[in-house]
């Protein structure tokens, strides 16, 4: 039997994609004599409108999609025509929970989720900046890559989790002069992070009002270009290493991995052979003070032309060259089917003009550049109302987690291993707090949001999954994955709630995936946790008669894999006890 929702969409849309705006609305609304009623709710085109006689004839076949559809009927509404479908319930419950049973491993394969042919894809994402701490943008671009990755990856696909750090750039020239005039090797090695950042915050100032000190820059970072000054390079090395060394501690407290480390650095005298080869199909024009620019068209035709640099003046290159080089070179070296490119909306410009580029010089591959971009955080800050950054997020949560464990009467956790709870709390109340939000739009981070447990947030996710995970160590229950579904044992409209819930993974996951938006996925897992909570105050386990108490054990076993699942996909640890 195939799966419960998706094949449905997936069968309405093939007669509808192309002529009509498919909505569906998927709702409990009671059951009747054994039978599950949901409607899912297809709204027509305006300009194209269907009535209900020519839908009917399309569903018509839909209980040879899906067998537990039962009857099908169409009535118009000014909406457009609905699709109600008669459901039968025992049909669509061994469905949707003999799917789930076993290892979720397997899920995407047995509900057709993964790809023919795997394909080979690069999400690049993260890619701060050497010498400077994290920041709000690297936390989104961090936690909203992985988890495209770890979908991607989880679907079927070949991934490669590469972050491209930015280490080249005039402003290395200004670092490394700025070190020379104020640095400290003592204080480089005890917080080099800081440190560089310190003097990079003065550097700055100084290249603001200073001409004789930019100039100077400037001319360290143009024989770093050319190779001419060893002592130069090896201060960047030095730079590098310190920062990596710090980057790696971070990236062991968020759980990421990454497959591959790439760098700006890696593609100067690749870039500088690019512009040749744009020179050489004449799309390359030098300006009077030897800047070397190139004209793109406008999205909009009636537009005029515009030019964007590749070269500068001095006859350095620009973040752009080197990231034309960077996509050239990956897909010699990976051939990639698919390469994500994570960052905040405001490279949308950059992104667009890379595109089309690489178009100019014949790859037709740039197609497959996708961009995944997403809003920003606003209002992230301490105590002391101060911008903060990654690492001071990270131990803020944990400190939060730390106070409100210790505070609370239901923690059961060893005092032991409260230091490890509160960090995985943590992370989970940052992580779920920024995904839930849709990764396109900006949003106001709320400590009280985050960490409340009542509330829509990670920290209840954890929760109702260490909650469940009890009922499976104390019911008293063996649960045994092969019986037989008692279905009066979970009769009433919270079950309805909960199982049409599961039914949806495998559509999220898709969706999840196509939009490429984590929020998708959160908020799957947002309310499987509400519908779950729901149930187990009245639908106990303990002590009721051995069919119901099995078959109730089931549907929360399966509850809390999915939601552990999910978790992990997110890049979160799930909590057996809090």
């Amino acid at each position: 039997m195939t799966s419960r929702v998706l094949p449905i969409k997936q069968y309405l849309s093939e007669w509808f994609h192309s002529n009509h705006s498919l909505r569906f609305k998927f709702n409990t609304l009671h059951s009747l004599d054994g039978e599950l009623l949901t409607r899912p709710i297809l709204q027509s085109s305006v300009n194209d409108r269907l009535n209900s006689d020519e839908v009917q004839k399309i569903v018509f076949r839909l209980p040879q999609v899906a067998p537990f559809v039962e009857q099908t009927s169409v009535e118009d509404t000014p909406a457009g025509p609905v699709i109600q479908l008669c459901i039968n319930r025992r049909a669509f419950i061994d469905d949707t929970i003999d799917k789930l049973r076993g290892d979720l491993d397997s899920f995407p394969e047995k509900c057709r989720l993964n790809s023919p042919k795997p394909i080979k894809q690069i999400v690049e994402f993260s890619s701060p900046n050497i010498a400077k701490p994290f920041h709000c943008g690297h936390l989104r671009s961090t936690i909203i890559g992985n988890v495209l990755a770890n979908l991607k990856k989880y679907l079927g696909n070949d991934v490669i989790k590469l972050n491209y750090l930015g280490d080249w750039g005039t402003q290395f020239g200004l670092l490394s002069h700025g070190f020379d005039c104020f640095g400290s090797e003592e204080e480089l090695k005890k917080s080099p992070i800081k440190h560089l950042f310190d003097v990079y915050v003065q550097a700055n100032r100084l290249d603001e009002s200073d001409d004789s000190f930019r100039q100077e820059a400037k001319l360290k970072f143009k024989s770093m270009e050319k190779d001419l000054d060893d002592k130069e390079i090896k201060k960047w090395n030095l730079f590098k290493q310190y920062s990596m060394k710090e980057y790696d501690k971070i990236y062991r407290q968020l759980g990421i991995v990454f497959d591959d480390f790439h760098f700006e650095s890696m593609y100067n005298k690749l870039a500088h052979q690019c512009v040749n080869q744009l020179e050489d199909l004449k799309l390359i024009e030098t300006c009077p003070n030897g800047a070397k620019i190139i004209l793109l068209e406008k999205s909009n035709s009636k537009e005029d032309n515009f030019s964007v640099p590749l070269i500068k003046n001095d006859g350095s290159t620009l973040y752009l060259t080197r990231d034309i080089a960077a996509a050239i070179d990956r897909k010699e070296k990976y051939n990639f089917d698919e390469m994500y490119y994570v960052v905040g909306k405001e490279q949308s410009d950059h992104f667009n003009h890379l595109r089309q580029i690489l178009f100019k010089m014949g790859h037709k591959w740039a197609s497959n550049l996708i961009l995944v971009s997403f809003g920003r955080i606003i209002g992230m800050s301490t105590r002391k109302g101060e911008i903060i950054f990654l690492e001071d997020i990270i131990n803020e949560a944990k400190q939060k987690c730390l106070e409100s464990t210790f505070a609370s009467k239901t923690t059961k956790s060893d005092h032991t291993d409260i230091d490890r709870l509160a960090s995985v709390l943590g992370l989970t109340a940052v992580y779920v707090h920024d995904l839930r939000t849709p990764k396109s739009s900006d949003y106001r981070f709320d400590w009280s949001k985050a960490l409340n447990l009542r509330g829509q947030s990670g920290i209840s996710l954890q929760y109702v999954h260490a909650r469940i995970r009890s009922i499976e160590r104390f019911s008293n229950v063996d649960l045994d994955l092969n019986v037989d579904i008692n279905y009066e044992a979970i009769e009433g409209s919270f079950w309805d709630k909960l199982l049409i819930h599961l039914s949806r993974f495998d559509d999220v996951l898709e969706e999840t995936s196509k939009k490429r938006d984590p929020s998708i996925l959160v908020r799957y897992l947002i309310w499987l946790s509400t519908f779950s909570n729901g149930c187990i105050p009245v639908a106990k386990v303990k002590g009721e008669p051995k069919d119901i108490a099995q078959t109730r054990l089931l549907i929360y076993h399966c509850s809390r894999k999915v939601l552990q699942k999910g978790l992990n996909l997110i890049g979160l640890e799930a909590l057996d006890q809090i």
